[in-house]
């Protein structure tokens, strides 16, 4: 469940709303038309301080989302700031209708059982320790490997990042675990070794992902960074390496212009 899902039904029951056979569209809804009645200010009165948190770290999210995107928050109403940030998260999330249309012309991903996002994030749990972190997903959730599901300790990455992988998740029974991990890389999820530290991702971040990436560089550094870039077969075809104490903004720099031109290059 991504934060946004997650402020949406803390936002709901703090309203009051029984939200217990609601689905995540009806759930959004019902927050949309909360927002409409209350000027936009839907969860803005004192709840406890788990749902302020949740309520405040959204709204810190889409202002930092918006600043990485060179907008002057600081000169724009809550409004403005809602719907841009709004036309920004579109793209990644794709309708229903849009769905329907991939999956017609061929495109969707079969690969998998379901949502397979959804099924891992369930199965690991998340997590807001980077040293436990295996994947960052494109939602920019932190999913946990840190074995603490099997009775672990927590504290550190203690799983493989093929062990998220269950046989029933597969629709394809000559696929393993690697295949299954390669796909999931695929459909633009991060694969994180906090131990090094390093990413390994196939595709540009979403603008959720690039804020978590220079939040774990940030809190990680001190032991160099290096992006690995895999082609959508899982081979490597470059990586970006820094040694030492590493300036987050750079490493986001250089990744934008690799997928901008292609070119692995600091500058």
């Amino acid at each position: 469940m991504s934060k946004f899902i997650r402020l949406v039904y803390a936002v709901l029951n703090h309203e009051g709303i029984d939200t217990s056979e609601m689905s995540n569209d009806e759930a959004i809804a019902k927050f949309k038309e909360l927002q409409r009645q209350t000027g936009g200010k839907s969860g803005e009165k004192e709840g406890t301080p788990a749902e302020n948190r949740k309520i405040n770290d959204y709204v810190k999210t889409k202002e930092k989302t918006l600043e990485n995107e060179g907008y002057d928050v600081s000169k724009m109403t809550k409004e403005e700031i809602n719907q841009k940030y709004s036309e920004l998260e579109k793209p990644l999330k794709p309708t229903l209708a849009e769905k329907q249309n991939l999956k017609d012309i061929g495109i969707e991903n079969d690969f998998f059982n379901g949502d397979i996002e959804n099924i891992i994030k369930k199965r690991n749990g998340i997590t807001k320790n980077w040293k436990e972190t295996g994947y960052l997903f494109s939602d920019g959730s932190q999913i946990d490997l840190s074995g603490k599901r099997w009775g672990g300790s927590g504290g550190k990455r203690d799983e493989d990042h093929r062990d998220v992988f269950e046989e029933e998740d597969f629709n394809d029974n000559s696929k393993d675990n690697t295949d299954a991990m390669i796909e999931l890389m695929k459909k633009g999820n991060i694969r994180v070794s906090p131990e090094y530290p390093n990413i390994n991702l196939q595709k540009e971040p979403t603008t959720a992902q690039y804020i978590q990436i220079e939040n774990m560089i940030k809190t990680l550094n001190g032991k160099g960074f290096s992006v690995e870039i895999d082609n959508e077969k899982g081979y490597s075809i470059g990586t970006l390496d820094y040694d030492g104490y590493v300036n987050p903004k750079q490493v986001i720099e250089d990744m934008k212009y690799y997928f901008k031109t292609g070119k692995i290059e600091k500058y």
